[in-house]
Parts: structure tokens; sequence; C-alpha cells
């Protein structure tokens, strides 16, 4: 079972990483705004996975 630490961790990475995101999209950085949505997709594809984890 995931931790309530191991959510908290992604949960804040993932935040973070939605700030970096919308930042750069604001910029108009169309490079780094399609980077960060793919880092944002894969924290939250790895923290579903954990869910998944018998």
């Amino acid at each position: 079972m995931i931790s309530t630490e191991t959510i908290a961790t992604f949960e804040l990475r993932i935040h973070e990483e939605e700030l970096r995101r919308d930042a750069w999209r604001a910029a108009g950085n169309l490079e780094k705004y399609l980077e960060a949505c793919g880092t944002v997709d894969c924290l939250e594809r790895q923290l579903e996975l954990r869910f998944q984890k018998p």
C-alpha cells in the first residue's frame, strides 16, 4: 500500500511542475511548456501506478 507521505510528495511535485508549466505558457515558451506538460503527465502516471501495485 502507498504511504500518505509518498502521496503527499507526489502531489507536491505535481503541483510545483504545474506552476512551472503555467509560467512557461504565460511566458510564451512553447518548448518549455510542452516539456513541463510531459513531466506533469509522467508524475501523475507514476502516482497512478503506485496505487495499482499490490
